[in-house]
């Protein structure tokens, strides 16, 4: 019995050890081939419209696998350009070398993977010299792991075709539509020197003398920044950058000094708003903090985005503020006026 049971034993183990059913028993006879793809739709001309960054991802595809793990780097052709123009009776100019960047890093394909990994390559519409379509070819590189692996015959180069759409310059957007959604905190009315204000409907008003005041009486959660402040622009616009009309010490005075104007703010855009007070998060898709290098001690403050952005709706979100002189910031984070509230862009 102890015999039969070894041998059963061995039997199993064995069987245990054999390698599962495939159709890669053995090396493959062929060579493995090698196809270079988009996941990115490069089916036109890609518009980027002055500032944007964009980025493709590139990956190799086997239309013959290979029996072995393998490393692929892609490489930009400039040989490529003029069989492409000649077949498709274009007079496109390669794209410049310092307005695109490749990873440094190859792709893996997996041993008898039909797909590797994926590879950026980014291009940045700033420094694309003119407006005109670019091309940049992008083929298969150096592939390791192998010697028997050799690129497509057809599919080995991606023609990506960018131009840049150049806008005009910003201007201070007209104002007449424009709505307070929400204000965290909102003086209840004041006088100064005569004049009724205080409301954050006088940072739309057009008169630098009226001004939007925080409620210094309020509770301590709202008396303290930061203070949220969402404005609805009426319809979408192109959104570059804002501009602060600040309150001044003296509102009768124009030569005179600014009081606490912002020291430290963050700008966010949204599209469309989900909660009636706008104040859900996941609603804006741009968010971008300015800090005191940015926002001097000044009557006026302007500061620009990082890029040109289609919204409708912006949250303001002041942070913290000066304390009447370009050393001093105001204690416990209180503090905050304005007399009036610009956006730099362009109408769509």
């Amino acid at each position: 019995m102890r015999k039969t049971f070894l041998t059963l034993c061995a039997v199993l183990a064995l069987a245990s050890c054999k390698e599962p059913d495939s159709e890669y028993k053995t090396p493959l006879a062929t060579p493995a081939v090698l196809s270079i793809a988009s996941l990115t739709d490069l089916t036109e001309v890609v518009e980027l419209t002055e500032p944007a960054v964009l980025t493709v991802r590139l990956v190799a595809t086997a239309e013959a696998v290979s029996d072995q793990p393998l490393k692929v780097m892609m490489a930009v052709r400039p040989d490529r350009v003029a069989p492409y123009n000649q077949t498709h009776a274009t007079d496109y100019t390669l794209l410049p070398g310092d307005a695109y960047t490749l990873a440094a890093d190859p792709v893996i394909l997996p041993r008898y993977g039909k797909k590797s990994s994926d590879f950026a390559l980014t291009i940045d519409s700033a420094k694309i010299p003119d407006e005109d379509v670019h091309i940049l070819p992008v083929s298969l590189g150096t592939i390791t792991g192998s010697d028997r692996v050799s690129p497509s015959e057809r599919n080995s180069t991606v023609f990506i075709l960018v131009r840049k759409l150049k806008l005009a310059d910003p201007v201070l957007l007209d104002r007449s539509s424009w709505r307070i959604v929400y204000i965290s905190s909102e003086s209840t009315g004041e006088t100064n020197k005569g004049i009724r204000t205080g409301f954050a409907s006088h940072m739309l008003d057009g008169d630098p003398k009226t001004y939007w005041n925080y409620n210094p009486s309020a509770p301590e959660e709202i008396r303290y920044a930061p203070f949220y402040i969402v404005f609805d622009l009426g319809e979408e616009v192109t959104v570059r950058g804002f501009e602060f009309i600040n309150r001044l010490k003296d509102i009768t005075n124009p030569d005179s000094d600014p009081r606490t104007p912002p020291h430290t703010v963050t700008m966010q855009l949204a599209k469309a708003l989900t909660a009636e007070d706008g104040m859900n998060d996941d609603d804006y898709f741009v968010s971008e903090d300015f800090g005191p290098s940015d926002l001097p001690f000044a009557k006026v403050q302007d500061i620009y985005l990082s890029g040109a952005y289609d919204a409708r709706y912006v949250r303001f979100i002041w942070k913290g503020a000066y304390n009447q002189s370009a050393t001093s910031i105001t204690p416990g984070n209180k503090g905050a006026s304005l007399a009036e509230f610009y956006v730099w862009g362009n109408p769509l």
